[in-house]
């Protein structure tokens, strides 16, 4: 084959975010708040082309549950106002000297029906919410694992394990606060004011001008406090993101920060991030306050109102106050104020909701808007025996100088060099885990590009030192490329990858907790090297292969893993002698000096000084 290291013909290109990587906190431990650059937590709102990524809530099916929505507001915003009416003919009907008892009775049923329809309407307008916000974030969960499933390794260093909890639970659950009471609170909220207007303009005209005056002026109100309000949610969003991902990397640290005696200074530095946390909420908690204000200015505005014109008209004033002295028009417009002060309220909650769902949005929409390219699912199957062929790839301590290299299959090849030098780079963008930047790749006559998901991950099979195992057992771990794998193709791989001891049922049925917590390190070690064998992939691409051999007899373990492997192997090491048993070794760097031989261990008794 020929050098693989050739002239590059074709212009490098940087990765444009380079500088996206989490800073540590300082020497004096007083950087509480990780720096996540570019993973979109700086509260700010994020642009309309990445708005555009959002599902929208009223898409499909969910437009016709809105519209239910909207109609079961509308019914009980008329049953509201026949409760009123009818309440003010059986007050007439009762006062009448020669009125009929019949109808007084006839009057007080219809009420009673009206309030027994508010209240159904009501449990079924909150169960139907419910519904229309857990089909919405269902939808909303599944395009942000979509986005999880392309992120390149690069994109996952941009973000925070915790930042993405966030806006899994967090986030997700504003937007199903929104979609299950906000957006149908306020629809029931704008029929209800209508129907408060219609009920005051059929009890004294001029009340239903004092109600649309009380109304704007709360709905004014409002609207000016929500800039505010959306600020301070904003920023206890942002606190509350720091504090995830700060938990979340401690959780992880917990070994290092026992053996380094750290948990006070952590405990502080918790502490002080809980206070900037608590002091968001309460300014957050002090900004809804202003804004519920005006919704009980204006409930309470109209109530004063109506009393007065009443105490005005029963006391003989002229004008339009005369109309209004009967002890039924009173109570009619004061039942319509009691009646509908809980929705009106619903309308500050629902406008906060919204402020919320609002952030929400922006946080989601810039996360998938990160979406990177994927293959197509499907294509034609690639040939038994995969030719792999490389061009033009840069490598970062060679200037100049670039990959060429084609491999025959069954080859086994060895990437060497200095840390930095591009060999994880390399394995990962043959394995399709990071984009191709530059220069061309090539299995069996086609890019890797135009390869189909099922049929690359059935071929090509990419595992490394720091890959971790998963939750579930150890049979789930084994089975987790290849689902329908049988027991003998499972026993193959983890005796080629040195599981110790035999794969009985037993061990298969094992539990496996938290990155496999409860295995020792050759069994974690041979877990995710039998898996990435499991199904024979033509290509193997093995990241720090050292680390997933038996160290005790790494030329053995070697040895059994290619008999075992009968497809391709490209594998990176700074183990020298391991190099040295494949067919070819790469130098992808500056030639490293060989490590000196180190003196013997000198073995004295205990006696001996």
């Amino acid at each position: 084959m020929n050098d693989p290291l050739g002239a590059s013909r074709t212009s490098q290109r940087r990765a444009a975010n380079d500088s996206a990587s989490e800073s540590p906190a300082d020497a004096d431990w007083k950087a509480d708040e990780p720096d996540d650059a570019g993973d979109g937590e700086d509260g700010g709102p994020v642009s309309r082309l990445a708005r555009s990524h959002m599902p929208p809530l009223a898409a499909g099916s969910r437009r016709f549950t809105l519209a239910a929505l909207v109609a079961g507001a509308s019914c009980e915003a008329g049953l509201i106002v026949v409760a009123a009416w009818s309440a003010r003919q059986t007050l007439d009907a009762v006062m009448q000297v020669h009125g009929a008892a019949g109808m007084a009775w006839w009057w007080l049923g219809a009420t009673v029906a009206a309030f027994i329809g508010i209240a159904a309407l009501g449990w079924w307008t909150l169960v139907l919410g419910e519904h229309l916000a857990q089909h919405y974030i269902r939808e909303v969960r599944l395009a942000m694992f979509d986005t999880l499933a392309t992120l390149s390794a690069e994109g996952r260093q941009r973000r925070s394990r915790g930042a993405v909890m966030l806006r899994f639970m967090g986030d997700a659950q504003a937007l199903r606060d929104w979609a299950a009471q906000g957006a149908p609170g306020l629809a029931a909220a704008a029929m209800s004011g209508a129907a408060l207007l219609v009920g005051l303009g059929l009890l004294a005209p001029p009340l239903a001008a004092l109600a649309a005056f009380w109304f704007t002026l709360g709905g004014l109100g409002m609207a000016l406090t929500l800039p505010r309000l959306a600020q301070r949610v904003r920023e206890a969003r942002l606190r509350q993101a720091y504090l995830a991902a700060n938990v979340h990397d401690r959780i992880a640290a917990v070994p290092i920060m026992q053996s380094a005696a750290q948990s006070t200074r952590e405990r502080a530095r918790l502490n002080r991030q809980l206070e900037r946390l608590s002091a968001a909420h309460v300014a957050r908690t002090n900004a809804k306050g202003r804004h519920r204000w005006w919704i009980e200015l204006s409930l309470s505005g109209l109530a004063v109102s109506v009393i007065l014109a009443w105490s005005l008209g029963a006391s003989g004033a002229p004008g339009w106050m005369a109309q209004f002295r009967g002890v039924s028009e009173l109570v009619g417009a004061l039942g319509l104020i009691a009646l509908l002060s809980a929705p009106l309220r619903h309308v500050g909650r629902a406008l906060e909701k919204y402020i919320a769902a609002e952030v929400a949005k922006d946080r989601i929409a810039e996360y998938l808007a990160d979406t990177e390219a994927t293959p197509p699912p499907r294509t034609a199957p690639l040939p038994k025996a995969l030719v792999l062929r490389m061009a033009g790839l840069p490598l970062p301590q060679k200037p100049g100088q670039a990959l060429a290299a084609t491999v025959a299959h069954g080859r086994c090849i060895a990437l060497v060099g200095p840390s930095g030098s591009g060999k994880t780079a390399l394995l990962e963008t043959l394995g399709r885990l990071r984009p191709l930047v530059a220069g061309e790749v090539e299995l069996g006559d086609r890019p890797l590009a135009d390869i189909g998901l099922r049929e690359f991950s059935r071929r090509v099979s990419h595992v490394g030192g720091d890959t971790v195992v998963l939750r579930g057992t150890v049979d789930s771990n084994l089975r987790y490329r290849r689902r329908g794998a049988t027991v003998e193709e499972l026993r193959a791989a983890s005796a080629a990858a040195g599981w110790p001891g035999p794969l009985d049922d037993a061990t298969a049925a094992q539990r496996v907790r938290d990155s496999g917590s409860n295995l020792s390190g050759s069994q974690r070690r041979a877990l995710v090297l039998a898996r990435a064998l499991v199904g024979r992939p033509a290509l193997l691409l093995a990241d720090d292969l050292e680390h997933l051999l038996d160290s005790a007899d790494r030329t053995l373990a070697f040895a059994r893993l290619r008999q075992a492997h009968a497809g391709t192997l490209i594998f990176s090491t700074h183990d020298r002698q391991l190099a040295a048993l494949a067919d070819e070794r790469w130098e992808l760097g500056p030639v490293e000096a060989a490590p000196a031989t180190p003196a013997p261990l000198k073995l004295v008794a205990g006696d001996e000084p």
